[in-house]
């Protein structure tokens, strides 16, 4: 059993993880304004075409595009990258508008030899409201790199998930 320090202890740091999700929560809705607000208009010229590609994973991917040029897909916990001690989100997707072209070229490239590609992980929609119900549509698909509940499981099966995801995703 624990002690009162012990148990006072544990209150504290459940109280700084609430409020570290509460402001991920709002940094994920302010994420979600920006990607709306900058969704394109529906464009006829098809070299200024753009999608919204979603991506499940905590950090962005930075992709080659020809001519040495390179993107950046952002990842569902790009927002928290320079804070001091961050909590990863439980899922979601990072949201990211880039050129079809440049899109329709990293899914030709990087699609049969990434993972990721054929787990549903990184995905495009044509604009953000298709991205959003895409998104909840693959909610549901496990990244591998969600956190971990101690409490419900054990070190030694932790272990071995965060193993099977690092080799599903080579």
């Amino acid at each position: 059993m624990a002690n009162r320090k012990e148990v006072a202890e544990q209150n504290k740091q459940a109280e700084q993880v609430n409020i570290q999700a509460e402001q991920v929560n709002t940094d994920a809705q302010n994420n979600k304004a920006a990607v709306e607000n900058s969704a394109p208009a529906i464009v006829t010229d098809k070299k200024n075409e753009y999608v919204i590609v979603c991506l499940k994973h905590p950090q962005g991917i930075k992709f080659k595009l020809p001519d040495n040029k390179h993107i950046t897909i952002n990842g569902n916990a790009t927002h928290l990258r320079g804070q001091k001690s961050p909590v990863l989100p439980n899922g979601g997707f990072g949201m990211t508008k880039i050129l079809k072209e440049d899109w329709d070229y990293v899914k030709t490239t990087y699609g049969k030899s990434m993972g990721i590609f054929n787990a549903g992980l990184i995905f495009a929609s044509a604009d953000s409201a298709s991205a959003e119900s895409q998104a909840k549509e693959h909610d549901e698909i496990k990244s591998g790199f969600e956190p971990i509940d101690i409490e419900k499981e054990n070190k030694v099966d932790a272990l071995k998930k965060i193993k099977k995801a690092e080799k599903d995703e080579k």
